[in-house]
């Protein structure tokens, strides 16, 4: 019976178990020799070789032309020497006939069958003929019946042809012409010479795009050439490259076309064509042209546009936007503007023609010039001028009125006096409406009416012909020099009897003459120049010559006798009455008495006055009681409610140079005032015009009192301004010296000179923006005028106002020191603002400052200054950092342009390690680890038809005709096939044959049978070859069943053959025409004779010694225990801890009764109790991203798993594993029917053996662990080609002298960890014994054994090292023995320690 490779359920032998078998894998079975030892040899094919010889007897060393040898003699020879196969086999250097090899050993051939390639291990006959040939029997070899066939079967019918034919059907056909191998009449694999291999025919030369490669084979050019010579040369280039010597080179980054590294010829999509460089976009003063693909010219002044005739969207220096065209001065309405976004025109306000530049701030500037149907208005263009101003007569511009109008017209036009100067007040606008306090006169508003004058409503009106002074027009006061007042009118002379007076207060009046004269030159008697008639003036007797003209008018008795009468007693002269001749009217009485209407009276009455010449006159009528004259200015008392003004009675004071001095009389004001309201100049209430109001100023305290009031000035006083809408002079400000008005920003000069003066304001320092100019080093303050502030230059919020030489800084001259917003300050000197920083800095916004690139840029942008241009033009410019460096990391960069033109170093696509263009994923040189090079790109997985292989260096490589796709360089290394072939055994054919082989037709695949069978399908053999037996498998878990039976097999079972039936079957021969065989045991049978339970001769658990308790927390206890055993020594055998040590306890010994079980010992182990190890997370692997199965079946397996040949995908397992053969070890789905633990429990044990081996990784000998998953659970290890079972039990086995102290010295070294010894002797015993402990025996009957005192080695056979046969053991072997009895003593206490145990072994020989 076959013996099978890993036990079943854990026992006694911690060996036999799944976690032992790994660790004994490890740190027994592999444990290296010393350096310098030769490793041994490996048998023949076939054992013995052709001709097998009987054994002989030991050699004491073999031969020296021998490497290796045995008791038959010679088994390997050393290089140059053929290995002779005689009695006994010898090393010679020629063979007596054709040599062959056989696994590396090179052997003379016997020749003994004619046309034989391999011989059988004995007897000589022939195992496989020469090409060409059929082995027909065991002696002879047949030509095959085919023409041109190269292996047939022993039928004769051929399955495999000579070069330059394939097979069809089991004729061979010729290939095409050129072929010399192909598998079909349409697909050639290889080509004659002269000819190469193309698309899977032979063609004369290598179509384009094509050279010839090795193996005559048309290899692809280089994806960057059109076409090349061999090698790979390349002699035109693909679009996007350009020739460099024998190589296409990229063109530059945006470039489809070019003819070297700086001259494109076209651009990709989305590039535009620029003085041979690709950009994104095209420099200022060009657009792209999308026809041709390149920048073109913009119209003239243009710095950016859309199109050869615009429209512009920025202009060139010098150049403004206007209405989205450049020009070099902005037309009327617009004014040209340095904005933030760029120089343009700005609009003007509305109706303007011309104006100032707008501010920075959008405001629009002041206006100079409007449109013909507007008005200039304060730097503003108006439909109409608003009240205050009127049209300027020179142009439409609104001028302001004078300051007392409240609306006024433009001067009249009026011819000038002379050919340069315009006339006197033409140049005066005209009032037609004054403020309030001021009367128009004369196109003029005035405080007060001017002379010849009066006020009626708001206006001056002209008084009477003549009349200077008016209180209406038909009431004079004072009359012009030239014409007299009479009754309040002007006349040119003074009527018949009045004579003219004069005054400065009254001027020329008209009073009346003596009552008998007719002209008189004054008031009196005497005065008269002409009298009335019949009277005559008086002459002197004797008469004189010339007569008098003046004097008393008298009768003239002497020449008219009719005038003569007697006058009475009182009167002296008299005359008869004009209107009465009857009455005598005296004219002169005597003296003390005056005449009164003709007569005389001691006095004048009430309302009369004395005239000189003793004459009584009536007062006028407007006159009170008392007058000086019978006229109406000479009144010297007044009726009641009249008020005496110059003589004069009014019924008020006139408004203008006059005052009421008291309530019956008017005083006149001073020459000063045109109103007041006291006497002397500080009485006046109103000026004459060209005068102003001031207030009186008040004493200080202890000078002399003055009087409060008003005063009329032509000029205001320091500290005051003339206000010439209220026609006075009122204060300054405080701050002010000089002022225009009264508020803080009216300031001409300043109180304090140290002061600076902005826009009227008297200030300590001037506003932002703004400076004080310093004065001249030789100019006094006292002397220099007032400080201005001037502006700083545009943009600036604070500028240098250091003084020079030469006196005030002139605005050029300026360093601005901070900007305001939508400026930056760039460095000086002199520092400016401005809108945008120039080339060599970069704008810090937040800031407000342009601040200068490094020096090894000369363009930089935000943030930080980042290069944009290098200053030195071999220098790479780095745009993920901005940096200048020398030259671009290969690894992760390329060179590229950048949109400024530079040359810089611009990352590849992610995907790449090493690139020809930056940012293009089918440019990569050289890909990361996970991905594949193909055709410029770094794929994770090569496409169909391409393979990739680590001598291939990451690269994807072209699969060979006829593979369709492959893993390999060869056509054996197919995956699958291109047309109809089929794919067998990595290698493409026409046809499948029938024996041993199966044909998937859908998958074109034909797959070879398992070994053993002759005919299969799907589900497995049909047919078996002659001698085996059929097993059939679960087909679900590809494991045996043993549930089948003869007559109810499981639904469409796997089925293979055996020479032997596994355990839990035996060999059923039905005879017949049906095959025999391998029919399950009885449930729980390992091996039987038939089917039913009596026929059952060894059960399972004697087959693995598991036949203990069937307490399945004794049995998971005890094997768990027994692992521990070989892993950790941690743990001693359990069957002994509880009979031993109980009986002990008990004097005298006596096997105590078990305990029963606990309810919940089912889930505690030993692995529970003894240790707590935490799993190595870090090592965690994905299942199905970092590894792939190599082979569906294990390549080893036992009750608990199998192990699993593994190849590792992820970088960092192929770091680790460094091209170490990997394994995984899974355990199984579920527990077999034969065993006792759960699948809980062996999950449990699976994570168990990860702690462990995890804690033992640093130890000498352990298997290394490389990961583990938990979807399935797996454990990651290295693969050892070994058999643990033929290891341990041959007999008489591998393990030479060499290998047996590796093991124990293995073993020695654990013993720095807790041991059981007891069981640490039960392993050393079974090492030199080769034979299992207690072998067949149940748990109860080791139990009673081990209490009974009987030892391992008393059971079985017995242990003896010095054996016929066997080698000599090595010394620490026999140390090993003889510490045996020491190690089972009963009494637990009197055996060794460890460390003691440990000591002897490994103590050096004496």
């Amino acid at each position: 019976m076959a013996r099978r490779r890993f036990p079943g359920p854990p026992a006694l032998l911690p060996c036999l178990s799944l976690l032992g078998l790994v660790l004994l894998l490890t740190t027994l079975a592999f444990a290296r020799p010393p350096p310098g030892d030769a490793p041994a040899a490996p048998a023949p094919k076939h054992a013995g070789g052709p001709l097998a010889r009987p054994h002989a007897a030991p050699r004491a060393a073999c031969p020296a032309e021998c490497t290796a040898c045995n008791e038959s003699g010679c088994t390997r020879c050393r290089p140059g020497l053929y290995l002779h196969l005689g009695d006994p086999a010898t090393c010679t250097d020629t063979c007596p006939s054709e040599p062959y090899t056989v696994d590396g050993v090179a052997y003379c051939q016997p020749n003994l069958v004619e046309n034989c390639l391999y011989y059988a291990s004995t007897g000589g006959r022939c195992a496989e003929c020469m090409t060409g040939f059929f082995l027909e029997g065991p002696w002879s070899c047949r030509p095959c019946s085919t023409l041109n066939c190269y292996h047939c079967d022993p039928g004769g019918r051929c399955f495999g042809c000579h070069p330059g034919f394939y097979l069809a059907g089991y004729d061979c056909l010729p290939c095409s012409s050129g072929c010399t191998q192909c598998s079909s009449a349409g697909y050639c694999t290889a080509c004659a010479a002269g000819h190469f291999l193309h698309e899977d025919a032979c063609v004369s030369a290598c179509p384009p795009g094509h050279a010839p490669g090795p193996d005559r084979q048309c290899v692809p050019c280089p994806s960057s050439c059109t076409s090349c010579a061999a090698g790979g040369v390349c002699t035109a280039c693909a679009p996007g490259y350009h020739l460099t010597g024998q190589a296409c080179t990229p063109c530059p980054a945006g470039c489809s076309t070019c003819t070297g590294p700086t001259a494109c010829t076209a651009c990709h999509t989305g590039h535009v064509l620029h003085r041979g460089t690709c950009g994104t976009s095209c420099p200022g003063g060009f657009f792209p042209d999308a026809k041709r693909g390149m920048c073109a010219g913009c119209p003239a002044g243009c710095g950016a546009c859309a199109g050869p005739t615009g429209p512009c969207s920025a202009c060139q220096p010098g150049f403004f936007l206007h209405q989205r065209a450049c020009v070099t001065i902005c037309p009327a309405g617009f004014v040209e503007t340095n904005a933030p976004s760029g120089p343009h025109c700005a609009p003007c306000s509305a109706g303007c023609l011309a104006c100032e530049a707008a501010l920075h701030d959008g405001a629009p500037g002041r206006c100079f010039t409007c449109q013909e149907d507007r008005y200039l208005h304060e730097g503003q263009c108006v439909g109409s001028c608003p009240a205050g101003t009127f049209t300027s007569a020179e142009g439409n511009r609104c001028d302001t009125c004078p300051a007392a109008c409240a609306r006024c017209t433009a001067p009249p036009a009026a011819p000038p006096t002379d050919a340069t100067a315009p006339a006197p007040g033409t140049d005066i606008p005209r009032c037609s409406a004054c403020r309030p306090g001021f009367f128009l006169n004369d196109w003029q508003c005035v405080p007060s009416c001017p002379t010849g004058t009066f006020p009626s409503g708001e206006r001056c009106l002209p008084c009477g012909q003549g009349c200077s002074r008016c209180q209406s027009a038909k009431i004079c006061e004072m009359c012009e020099p030239t014409f007299h007042r009479h009754n309040d009118v002007c006349m040119e002379a003074c009527p018949p009897g009045h004579y003219n007076t004069h005054d400065l207060s009254s001027g020329n009046v008209c009073q009346p003459c003596f009552n008998l004269c007719a002209e008189c030159k004054g008031p009196n008697v005497n005065d008269c120049t002409k009298c009335q008639a019949p009277l005559t003036i008086r002459q002197p007797i004797p008469p004189v010559s010339p007569p008098k003209d003046h004097g008393d008018c008298v009768p003239d008795c002497m020449n008219d006798p009719s005038q003569c009468v007697e006058c009475g007693r009182d009167c002296e002269l008299c005359r008869r009455a004009p209107h009465d001749p009857a009455v005598i009217e005296c004219l002169v009485c005597r003296y003390g008495l005056v005449t009164l209407d003709g007569n005389c009276v001691e006095e004048c009455p009430r309302r009369h006055t004395l005239l000189l010449g003793g004459h009584c006159a009536r007062c006028s009528p407007t006159c009170g009681d008392t007058c000086s004259g019978p006229a109406s200015t000479q009144c010297m008392s007044c009726p009641k409610n009249k008020v005496l003004q110059a003589g004069e009675c009014r019924d008020a004071c006139s408004a203008f140079g006059w005052f009421a001095d008291s309530s019956i009389s008017c005083a006149r004001c001073d020459p000063s005032c045109a109103q007041c309201q006291a006497p002397g100049p500080n009485g006046c209430s109103a000026c004459p015009r060209g005068s102003l109001r001031l207030a009186a100023e008040v004493p200080p305290a202890g000078a002399a009192a003055r009087p409060a009031g008003t005063m009329c000035v032509t000029s205001c006083p320091q500290g005051m301004f003339s206000d010439l809408a209220r026609g006075e002079c009122r204060p300054c400000h405080g701050s002010c010296r000089e002022c225009i008005g009264p508020g803080a920003d009216n300031c001409l000069s300043c109180t304090n000179a140290e002061d600076l003066l902005f826009r009227g304001a008297c200030m300590a320092a001037c506003p932002a923006g703004h400076f004080a100019p310093a004065r001249a080093r030789a100019a006094a303050p006292k002397d220099a005028g007032p400080r201005q502030c001037e502006p700083c230059p545009t943009g600036c919020t604070t500028c240098d106002p250091a003084p020079s030489d030469a006196g005030t800084k002139t605005r050029s001259d300026l360093s601005c020191t901070s900007c305001s917003e939508g400026f930056l300050l760039l460095p000086g000197p002199p520092g400016d603002c401005v809108f945008s920083c120039p080339t060599g800095f970069w704008p810090n916004v937040p800031e407000r400052r342009c601040i200068r690139c490094s020096a090894a840029c000369s363009r930089c942008i935000e943030p930080h200054g980042a290069c944009t241009v290098c200053a030195d033009p071999n220098h790479r410019l780095r745009p993920s950092t901005g940096r200048c460096i020398d030259t671009c990391d290969p690894a992760t960069e390329a060179e590229g342009i950048s949109p400024t033109g530079q040359l810089s170093c611009q990352p590849c696509h992610p995907t790449c390690q090493g690139c020809l263009r930056p940012g293009d994923e089918a440019a990569c040189v050289a890909c990361p680890v996970g991905r594949h090079l193909h055709a410029g790109a770094c794929l994770e997985v090569c496409p169909a038809g391409y393979f990739t292989a680590p001598e291939a260096g990451g690269v994807c490589l072209a699969c060979v005709q006829p593979c369709a796709t492959c893993d390999g360089p060869t056509p054996a290394h197919c995956l699958s096939c291109r047309g109809d072939l089929l794919l067998r055994q990595g290698s493409c054919h026409t046809d499948c044959p029938v024996e041993e082989h199966w044909l998937d037709a859908a998958a074109r695949v034909c797959h070879p049978c398992t070994a053993g069978c002759d005919r299969c399908d799907r589900a497995g053999c049909t047919a078996c070859k002659a001698g085996l037996l059929m097993l059939r498998l679960d087909p679900h878990t590809r494991r045996l069943n043993t549930s089948a039976t003869v007559a109810s097999a499981v639904t469409e079972p796997m089925t293979t053959c055996v020479q032997s039936c596994p355990g839990g079957f035996y060999p059923e021969h039905f005879g017949g025409q049906r095959m025999a065989e391998c029919v399950p045991c009885a449930p729980g049978c390992h091996t039987c004779t038939g089917p039913d339970e009596h026929l059952c001769e060894l059960t399972w658990c004697q087959a693995d010694m598991s036949c203990m308790s069937t307490s399945r927390t004794t049995i998971l206890g005890v094997s768990v225990g027994l692992c521990l055993l070989i892993l950790l020594l941690v743990a001693g055998t359990l069957v002994y801890f509880l009979v031993v040590k109980r009986a002990r306890l008990a004097k005298p010994p006596v096997l105590a009764p078990a305990p029963p079980p606990a309810a919940d010992d089912e889930n505690s182990t030993i692995m529970n109790t003894v240790l707590d190890l935490a799993l190595p997370g870090f090592l965690l692997l994905s299942y199905h991203r970092d590894l792939r199965i190599d082979r569906k079946a294990p390549s080893g397996c036992g009750s608990q798993g199998g192990v699993f040949p593994v190849a590792a995908l992820s970088s960092r397992l192929l770091e680790s594993a460094n091209d170490t053969p990997l394994v995984i070890k899974m355990p199984n789905d579920a527990p077999q029917m034969n065993m006792s633990v759960t699948l809980v429990q062996v999950q449990a044990m699976f994570k168990n053996e990860l702690s462990i081996l995890w804690a033992l990784q640093s130890s000498p000998n352990v298997v290394k662990l490389f990961g583990y998953t938990e979807d399935p659970s797996t454990l990651v290890l290295e693969r050892y080609q070994a058999d643990m079972m033929n290891l341990l039990d041959s007999t008489p086995g591998p393990l030479g002298g060499d290998d047996l102290s590796s093991i124990l010295q293995g073993l020695a070294a654990l013993n720095h960890m807790a041991a059981d010894i007891f069981s640490l002797g039960a392993v050393i015993w079974h090492l030199l014994s080769h034979a299992r402990p207690w072998n067949g025996l149940l748990s109860s009957d080791i139990a009673t054994r081990v209490q009974s005192g009987e030892l391992p080695d008393s059971y079985g056979p017995g242990l003896r090292l010095d054996a016929p046969g066997r080698p000599a053991p090595p010394p620490i072997a026999l140390k090993a023995l003889s510490l045996l009895h020491s190690l089972w003593a009963f009494d637990p206490a009197s055996r060794p320690l460890a460390s003691h145990v440990s000591a002897q072994i490994l103590a050096p020989p004496e």
